[in-house]
Formats: structure tokens, C-alpha cells, sequence
């Protein structure tokens, strides 16, 4: 019955998004190094950039920063406090933070061109996203006890 539900209300939550996120472009090149996205599951804001990262067909590595996980409590000590999304990019000593700024970012550098109007714009997305995160009931936004000890944050070497 669980699967059922969370096929259901994944379903749902593709809808409220207009299924945005679910194709990729066929021509974007694929960055030498991978990419480490900073992600809260039910952050309206990440979502809008994980829409984008499949729209762009890129590769990432997902650190998922759940509220009272490992890589939540490293992430913020290590970067001041700051919330994600965020996204650091080891092809050039990038780090970016913010959705708007993250999504211009990656059109920029790996499509060479400006964000479409559908991901330029927080409002409209930030409120279908939240419908979205409402309808899966919240999954993804607290963390589950784990037996890993090493944060994703350790990863990154600049």
C-alpha cells in the first residue's frame, strides 16, 4: 500500500509542476568533473533546480541535506550558516548559492544561453513547488537515523 502511495502522490506532484524536470535535452555536454548539488527534498528551491539539472541532461552528484542530518549540520559549519540549494562546481572554482542564481549559472556555463522564462521565474515555481512538496506529504525533509559517518560536504576539495 506504501508503493502504491508514493507512486500516487509522485504522480500528483509531477502534475502540480507541469511535469517539468521529467525530459532531458539531448545536447547539453556533460561537464569533466561532476557537479555536487546541496539539496533539501521538499525545498521549493531545489526543486526548481533539480528541474533544471535534468532539463539540461547534466550529471550531479545529490547531497541530500535533510533537516537533522549529517550533511545539513557539516554544510552550514562549513559555508556560514547558508541554506541550500546550493551548487559547487569543480570544472571552475565555482560555488553557487540561491535558485535563481544556480539556474542562470548552469544555462550560462553549460547551455550558453539565458534561463528560460519558466525557470527565471521563483514565484510561480516556488508556489507550484510547495503544492508539490504538500502533496508528498513532506517526504524527503527530515532526516532517518543512518550508519554513515562521512558528510558529502567532505567531498569537496578546492
Amino acid at each position: 500500500m506504501k508503493h502504491l502511495l508514493d507512486i500516487t502522490t509522485s504522480t500528483l506532484a509531477s502534475s502540480c509542476r507541469f511535469w517539468h524536470g521529467t525530459l532531458a535535452s539531448k545536447t547539453t555536454a556533460q561537464p569533466k568533473q561532476m557537479l555536487i548539488l546541496f539539496d533539501q527534498e521538499g525545498n521549493p528551491e531545489c526543486r526548481l533546480v533539480r528541474e533544471v539539472l535534468t532539463e539540461l541532461n547534466l550529471d550531479v552528484i545529490v547531497a541530500p541535506c535533510p533537516a537533522g542530518g549529517l550533511n545539513i549540520t557539516k554544510f552550514k559549519s562549513v559555508f556560514n550558516g547558508v541554506s541550500p540549494p546550493m551548487l559547487v562546481d569543480l570544472n571552475s572554482p565555482s560555488v553557487t548559492k540561491g535558485a535563481i542564481e544556480i539556474v542562470r549559472y548552469l544555462f550560462k556555463q553549460y547551455k550558453e544561453m539565458q534561463a528560460p522564462r519558466e525557470f527565471a521565474g521563483i514565484l510561480k515555481s516556488s508556489l507550484t513547488s510547495k503544492l508539490a512538496t504538500g502533496v508528498r506529504f513532506g517526504a524527503g525533509i527530515k532526516a532517518r537515523p543512518s550508519s554513515t559517518t562521512r558528510s558529502a560536504v567532505d567531498l569537496i576539495q578546492f
